[in-house]
């Protein structure tokens, strides 16, 4: 995002994909695959969303047709069709894209970049972050059935 607007691409081939123009900045932008959906985040010294909610972007509808609220500014947001995954400073969320219900959440040390990596492929997930031990990282995997299983790499 930028002062005012966003821009997406797509990358297979390069060509400019989305831009839009708001009355105020955007701080961060997460398009769902090659969709109309994009999760959206009030960014810059006058944000046009405040800067602790995602608001999921309907860019055919031109509104935004649901939102997820915090306690602290969001750092990043990540999608699949399945899930969105939002990263604060010191935690993430998954939440149930159908239902945008919170499924799981993980602490985390903290973490002002917003750094976090998801899997792209269903139905298993892999999510790594930074872990709640400093220098370590978490790696989780949830597996059909909700197996769930982590490792602390350091």
């Amino acid at each position: 995002g930028t002062a005012n607007s966003f821009l997406t691409c797509s990358t297979e081939p390069f060509t400019k994909g989305t831009q839009r123009t708001f009355e105020n900045g955007i701080g961060v932008v997460e398009l769902l695959y090659r969709t109309n959906l994009l999760a959206l985040v009030g960014g810059g010294s006058c944000p046009q969303f405040p800067t602790n909610k995602v608001m999921i972007w309907d860019d055919t509808k031109k509104k935004c047709v649901g939102e997820l609220s915090f306690y602290a500014p969001v750092k990043t947001v990540r999608m699949r069709r399945d899930i969105i995954l939002v990263v604060l400073e010191k935690k993430i969320y998954v939440y149930n894209f159908a239902d945008l219900q919170v499924r799981h959440s993980f602490d985390t040390s903290d973490n002002p970049g917003g750094l976090a990596a998801l899997s792209i492929v269903a139905p298993n997930w892999v999510l790594a972050y930074p872990d709640t031990q400093l220098g370590s990282v978490a790696v989780r995997h949830l597996g059909v059935g909700g197996v769930d299983r982590e490792v602390a790499i350091q």
